[in-house]
């Protein structure tokens, strides 16, 4: 059973230069400084509502190690659904809507992207129904 939540808070940050991955692999993220994440929330893929400029986008968020890769360390990177455009440096707000699932290992890339895209489609029904 997922866990459910609505959370009555939005989190800012500036958006950060990643490792550049996510745009290889087909799901460019934006990277935010993963101290801002609160503690009480647990590693793992959420959905989110991003707001950049004025405007409000369905954004599948994670924050955990980067395991597929063999990291230890935590990140935190959002893919906002529907958005192109640079936005290094800018500062963003994200209000964190609901959990999809744990942090879990990736033998392949190709696997994580097969995953990712289940992610996404459950964010979307999630934020749009």
């Amino acid at each position: 059973m997922l866990k459910k939540f609505k959370q009555d808070f939005q989190l800012k940050g500036k958006v950060i230069k990643g490792l550049g991955n996510g745009s290889t692999q087909a799901f460019a993220t934006i990277n935010l400084d993963p101290a801002i994440w609160p503690a009480k929330l647990e590693r793992g893929i959420y959905a989110a509502w991003v707001f950049v400029g004025g405007q409000r986008y369905l954004g599948a968020l994670f924050f955990g190690p980067r395991v597929v890769i063999d990291e230890e360390t935590d990140v935190l990177e959002i893919h906002l659904l529907d958005f192109t455009g640079n936005i290094y440096g800018q500062e963003i707000a994200f209000s964190v809507e609901d959990y999809i699932r744990p942090v879990r290992p990736f033998t392949s890339f190709a696997d994580l992207k097969q995953q990712i895209a289940a992610d996404i489609a459950e964010v979307r029904q999630r934020l749009t129904d």
